[in-house]
């Protein structure tokens, strides 16, 4: 039965407090205005505590509001790209009282005319063009 056990259940497969994972969102419902748009990872999130052999605690920002305990199974490794530290880091979104994210508009980088009005292409601050936004 070796053969088919499932690679997710590796009981070798361990981490430690420190270590950097990504978390499969799987079974974590976001804003997105559809699943198959969703992110399939999250993160990379910091693994805070280790709770039991197949349980651990990540460091997760606030404005997620999700319990932060999760199966070995929902977590997965993390490495990290040589070029990494070449690139430059974005700037956080600023958190309004509500709790809401913002970010700072750089330019308009272009419009058009549709039937229900303006839309605007933008450009954030600190990020590429190729994370502009239409709306």
């Amino acid at each position: 039965m070796e053969f088919y056990r499932s690679k997710e259940s590796d009981p070798k497969r361990e981490y430690k407090v420190g270590n950097k994972v990504w978390l499969v969102g799987r079974n974590i419902t976001t804003r997105r205005p559809s699943k198959k748009l969703d992110n399939k990872k999250l993160g990379p999130f910091v693994i805070s505590e280790k709770i039991s052999s197949h349980a651990y605690r990540l460091e997760l920002p606030k404005t997620m509001q999700i319990h932060n305990v999760f199966h070995i199974n929902l977590l997965a490794p993390f490495t990290e790209d040589k070029d990494f530290h070449r690139r430059q880091a974005r700037p956080p979104p600023i958190l309004t009282e509500e709790g809401e994210e913002e970010y700072e508009v750089d330019h308009v980088v272009a419009w058009e005319q549709r039937k229900n009005g303006l839309y605007y292409q933008i450009r954030w601050k600190g990020y590429d063009p190729i994370e502009d936004t239409m709306g």
